[in-house]
């Protein structure tokens, strides 16, 4: 008797792991905001460097508690950018043209943040 090979069932919306969601939501998040380091106004300042790795892990979120003038800064950093770290990696969850054109706009959005911020350290 022949066996049949038994492949696990689809998901109909074409979702992804986890693990894999997670990889590619943070690295949709935070491998943009080196553009700042590589081609932003960093590269002439130390210190600006340091403290822009200092303040690395909440980047995505800073310059939107900035402009909400928050009178705590790291804490509505933080949630801003942990709410969107969890958007993106949901995002990522599904497979399809939606979601890369999700991740490429995020992914542009952050770089574009980095920047702003790279100007904000170095004014």
């Amino acid at each position: 008797m022949d066996e049949v090979p038994v492949t696990p069932p689809q998901d109909p919306q074409g979702s992804v792991s986890w693990a894999q969601a997670l990889g590619r939501g943070l690295g949709i998040l935070y491998l943009p905001q080196l553009t700042a380091v590589v081609i932003g106004p960093l590269g002439e300042c130390d210190h600006c460097v340091e403290t822009f790795f200092q303040l690395f892990l909440i980047l995505p979120g800073l310059l939107g508690a900035t402009l909400l003038h928050a009178p705590d800064k790291p804490i509505v950093a933080s949630l801003v950018t942990v709410t969107l770290a969890f958007g993106v990696i949901q995002i990522m969850r599904r497979s399809g043209k939606a979601a890369r054109i999700g991740g490429i706009a995020v992914a542009l959005l952050s770089a574009l943040n980095a920047l702003a911020i790279s100007h904000m350290l170095r004014a």
